[in-house]
């Protein structure tokens, strides 16, 4: 049997299986109308679904268009500006731009998924029928199975667009992987490898690509295979080539890291084992949400789906080869992987978050929903037709009303219970008339988290507003410390801080939703009436753009400016210690021993020590530079600050010994060390961080010059030009979050060093006379044009190869992948 086709076997299910393929049309029609029916929700809503990450704001077209920039570009700039990691040149991601070109923001919304789920449930179809050999009726089961199944309606509820179509793209991959490991054909491995390249525009599905080919090559376990496998995982791999040097040489982009304890992070994105099968799991529990107005209902999810695991199990007793193996295996590892801290691999976890630090792109663990759903809709449906051939009408009825059971939670309108839509709303002109013309920033409060079920139509998922490009959120995807430390204190009724740090942060608008309430501050009593007049009495009446909408103009500093000096700390660090403010991260719901510190020699929670990790001040870097510091509540708690790059900022009230030298800091105090190690042993509540800036102190800094900076622009995201006016030596601030990466030039201007300035921002030192043309540059940028070209043209080659004809006399075969 080594080298036939699937399809040339007979009678595999008992029913009779000619050589003639099901025609491909049959089974993108029923793909068609399966993502209509899941979709509907979706198109008879009004507006879109504000749950969406990218589409939170209506002009969904003009946002897409201003973020294709983040696909080519190295620098973000949301929030303070960020490197990025997730530059692709994937036409997945691409094709999101093309269709806001051509059609409304709706409209493109609304065929990105419909495209997508259609390819996926063809997918599915393809799978089943072209790969196990089902009849077109049973295939057909198969992917109703998948379509209803509550996995398709949490990515959706959950907005993660991205994922739609690698969903599509990885089970297109997992068909022309058996056609490969089956046929050995070159253009079948090529096939394979095109599919699961598209797919990595979900980063996590390169590691499930990886994931499928490793399980094949244990399966069919031949040379050929095992260089099929190790040849696809390099080809799929090509689109993900810019994503992964940026991801192994910065880290995840912003938003896409996890803070300590990480048995807390993995725990709350763990599924329970019944719910991993039910594929209930993921962690904002969209579908349970659905149906939770009845319980039983969704047991009768549970229950359908336990039945589909059973019908699956029983096509692997019925059915023994390597494709109902294989996906037996990726089923298994599925569920595994989903379950994370409540699964046989919580140890795994545990240790792979803890010391491999790219390992926090794979941190949304239901994303791997994906390697259960598919193989058991497939092998139940396989069950169903080998039990078909014999008592036909029974196994038609369980195929049915399985189905209904596993689909209740995204079919008959679930989507349109959860999900809350927003249209344009009539004000958002007025609001873009009011701001500021220029290019900055703008922060909207409340932030955090989907405020559309409290009826706002401005703000949508995790602070990410937006009006325009003009304009970009002081918000990223999760909270920068130093804008969540402004929002806790103007919640506490303290303005302040906030105008003494925005406008260094290029901000020129507050707009402030009245009525309001965001997950985290504002839900105690009476913070809302605290933060309206603490943000009156730093920046004074505001403007009414609609009930309930008001705008605080913030007197901002240009991005782009000159000055005679640098401040290196902000006069407000001191307070972010303040104890009024809560940052103690304390044993609790939590493990305190899961919590870990950012030195070399890791602090011992059990000793007392804790690094600071919450979110007003999760990580200091942002403000006078501070990388790192751990805190305790307790006395005579010991430990040793190793790996010291800097000086270091001191607090304890009831004092606290620094290499046996006792100091009492009722304020953060700066200590200059040239240790690279200190011993510290508190005496009562204590804190230390590492300052890895240094003031300046130039040699003839006093004979400081006349400098002034005029018609800066900012055409790209990683450029800046200005025209600098320059008599002496003088500074120049460019207000993007500090990165070695930024460079300045001009000819004939000096540029003595690159340091941090404002608490954040990158400040150069410079000396000359005369007027310079003067340019800012992120340099990873051009390494990144490199990247990407490559990525390009490797991809390209792998589509010539998978678009071979097959010749005639099985030319083009590597091997036949044996039985």
């Amino acid at each position: 049997m080594a080298g036939v086709h699937p399809r040339e076997e007979s009678g595999r299910f008992g029913v009779a299986v000619t050589d003639r393929r099901s025609s491909a049309s049959t089974g993108w029609l029923v793909a068609a109308i399966l993502a209509a029916i899941i979709a509907l929700p979706l198109i008879a809503a009004p507006g879109i679904p504000l749950f969406l990450h990218d589409w939170v704001w209506s002009p969904y077209a003009a946002r897409t268009l201003w973020g294709a920039q983040f696909l080519y570009s190295a620098w973000t700039q949301p929030g303070l500006g960020n490197p990025n990691s997730a530059i692709s040149v994937n036409p997945l991601a691409w094709g999101k731009v093309f269709l806001a070109v051509f059609v409304s923001g709706r409209a493109s919304l609304l065929l990105y998924l419909y495209l997508s789920l259609t390819c996926g449930f063809a997918g599915v179809f393809r799978l089943a029928e072209r790969n196990l050999g089902l009849p077109a009726i049973w295939a057909g089961a198969a992917a109703t199975f998948f379509a209803a199944t509550p996995f398709v309606f949490n990515k959706i509820a959950s907005g993660q667009s991205s994922y739609w179509a690698a969903m599509a793209a990885f089970i297109w991959g997992v068909s022309f992987c058996l056609d490969a490991f089956e046929s050995g054909r070159l253009r079948d491995a090529a096939r394979s490898a095109v599919a699961f390249a598209l797919a990595s525009v979900q980063l996590q599905f390169l590691v499930f690509a990886v994931v499928a080919y490793v399980l094949a090559a244990l399966v069919y376990r031949n040379r050929r295979g095992v260089a099929i496998a190790a040849g696809g995982i390099l080809a799929s791999s090509v689109l993900a080539l810019p994503a992964i040097w940026f991801l192994a040489l910065r880290g995840p982009e912003a938003g896409a890291f996890i803070s300590p304890p990480y048995a807390y992070w993995i725990a709350s994105q763990s599924s329970a084992p019944l719910d991993a099968v039910a594929m209930l799991g993921y962690s904002v529990r969209y579908a349970e949400r659905a149906l939770g107005e009845s319980s039983a209902w969704l047991q009768l999810v549970r229950v359908a789906a336990v039945a589909l695991l059973l019908l699956a199990a029983t096509a692997l007793v019925l059915v023994r080869n390597h494709r109902t193996a294989l996906l037996g295996l990726m089923g298994a590892f599925g569920l595994v992987f989903v379950t994370g801290m409540y699964g046989p691999a919580a140890g795994l976890w545990l240790f792979a978050f803890e010391h491999v630090d790219s390992a926090s792109f794979l941190r949304e663990l239901y994303h791997g929903e994906i390697l259960y759903a598919l193989p058991v809709s497939i092998l139940a449906a396989s069950a169903l037709a080998y039990l078909g051939s014999r008592w036909p009408a029974p196994a038609r009825a369980t195929a049915v009303v399985l189905a209904a059971g596993v689909g209740l939670a995204s079919w008959s309108g679930g989507l349109g219970r959860v999900l809350a839509f927003s249209a344009q709303p009539s004000y958002r002109e007025a609001l873009a008339a009011a701001l500021h013309p220029g290019e900055s920033r703008v922060l909207f409060l409340p932030a955090q988290q989907p405020l559309a079920s409290q009826g706002d139509t401005v703000g949508g998922n995790d602070g990410l507003d937006w009006v325009d490009a003009q304009h970009h959120s002081m918000y990223e995807y999760y909270l920068s410390p130093v804008v969540a430390y402004v929002e806790a204190t103007l919640y506490r009724g303290d303005g302040v801080p906030a105008a003494r740090i925005l406008p260094r942060l290029a901000c020129s608008a507050v707009i402030y939703r009245t009525g309001i309430t965001s997950l985290g501050y504002g839900r105690s009593l009476g913070s809302t009436d605290r933060t309206e007049a603490a943000l009156t009495g730093a920046f004074g009446a505001p403007d009414r753009i609609a009930p309930g909408i008001d705008l605080f103009a913030v007197s901002a500093r240009p991005l782009v400016e000159g000055g005679r000096t640098l401040e290196v700390m902000p006069a407000d660090l001191d307070r972010m210690m303040d104890e009024k403010v809560s940052y103690l991260d304390v044993p609790g719901s939590d493990p305190a021993r899961y919590a870990t510190g950012l030195f070399a020699a890791r602090p011992d929670p059990s000793e007392g020590w804790i690094r600071r990790r919450d979110a007003p001040l999760a990580d200091m870097s942002e403000l006078a530079a501070p990388s790192y510091g751990v805190i305790t509540t307790g006395a005579g708690k010991r430990l040793t600050l190793g790996h010291l790059n800097g000086s270091v900022l001191v607090w304890g009230p009831s004092g606290i010994y620094v290499d046996g030298k006792l100091f009492v800091a009722s304020r953060p105090s700066r200590l200059t060390t040239a240790a690279s190690s200190l011993s510290i042993v508190s005496r009562g509540p204590a804190a230390i961080f590492e300052i890895r800036e240094v003031p300046l102190n130039t040699p003839g800094w006093g004979r400081s010059g006349a400098i002034a900076v005029t018609g800066w622009s900012h055409e790209l995201p990683w450029e800046y030009r200005a025209q600098l006016h320059l008599s002496g030596l003088a500074a120049i601030v460019l207000r993007e979050r500090y990165d070695s990466g930024w460079q300045l030039s001009a000819p004939g201007l000096t540029v003595e060093r690159h340091v941090r300035a404002d608490g954040f921002a990158n400040g150069w030192v410079v000396d000359g006379t005369g007027t310079f043309e003067v340019r800012a540059f992120y340099a990873p940028q051009t390494g990144t044009f490199v990247l990407l070209a490559l990525s390009f043209a490797l991809f390209a080659a792998t589509v010539v190869v998978a678009a071979r004809p097959i010749r005639k006399g099985g030319a083009g075969r590597l091997r036949a992948g044996g039985r």
